[in-house]
């Protein structure tokens, strides 16, 4: 039997350490695991500051170094990228280079343009209208801004991305490997329309699967919170496991 490697991508501003309860529940599932690192928010490595810079390409990099070194380990073991917010922008930008994974998972990931949250969009247009000149000026994304301490490029990136609503990566083409899109239901963060516009923009329809994650299937202590899923997580790794088992279409021929 093929083994299962899931590659996990933080959310912003979230370490590797945060991801314990999902590690362990993709383990219980009989899948392989590595979580990783969030750059500037790990405790081996320096934060972001003047002169310490880096994009989302930098970050892209992290996740296709890791399929290269697990497809180096094991050739034959199916690799899914479980992207959680930033993460699965940054696993869809993985996924349409030229070292992809097999599959694609994005939990509360979304296409955050300001326009597409209703009565929060006045306080998210001013945050990322903010966020370019103070990263400028400071050469890093400072505290209390969200996200901070940040690196100057990624975080107007992320910046640009609220205020056009374009991600910040070439989308000439479309996924069309396997993806799922996890949404949270009542996540504030990452609201209903702007996970749709996200699914809309990165992946060819027939690729993806959608789900809701909602309030009333969540274990107890659990709850559907853009970032607090994650401490009771298993409805969410049994339904992507689930999800992975029941794909038929061959991977090599993708």
């Amino acid at each position: 039997m093929t083994s299962t490697l899931a590659l996990i991508a933080p959310a912003l501003a979230v370490g590797s350490w945060f991801y314990g309860p999902l590690q362990d529940s993709f383990l219980e599932h009989g899948w392989d695991v590595e979580v990783l690192p969030r750059r500037g928010f790990e405790a081996h490595q320096p934060k972001a500051k003047p002169g310490h810079d880096w994009s989302y390409a930098d970050e892209a990099q992290v996740i296709i170094d890791a399929i290269a070194r697990a497809r180096a380990e094991d050739p034959n073991r199916q690799i899914v990228i479980v992207g959680h917010s930033l993460g699965g922008q940054l696993g869809a930008a993985v996924q349409l280079g030229d070292q992809p994974a097999d599959g694609l998972v994005t939990i509360g990931t979304s296409a955050p343009h300001y326009r597409l949250y209703g009565f929060r969009a006045v306080g998210l247009l001013a945050m990322a209208l903010a966020v370019r000149p103070a990263a400028r000026i400071a050469g890093y994304l400072h505290k209390p801004f969200f996200g901070a301490p940040g690196p100057k490029t990624m975080m107007t990136e992320w910046a640009n991305m609220i205020l056009t609503g374009e991600m910040p990566y070439d989308l000439s083409e479309k996924i069309a490997r396997p993806a799922l899109s996890v949404h949270l239901e009542g996540d504030s963060f990452s609201v209903y329309h702007a996970v749709r516009e996200f699914e809309i923009k990165n992946f060819e329809a027939d690729s993806l699967t959608r789900w809701t994650y909602r309030k009333d299937a969540v274990p107890e202590g659990g709850n559907t919170h853009h970032v607090q899923w994650v401490r009771k997580p298993e409805p969410v790794v049994k339904y992507i496991v689930d999800w992975w088992a029941a794909q038929s279409t061959p991977l090599a021929e993708v």
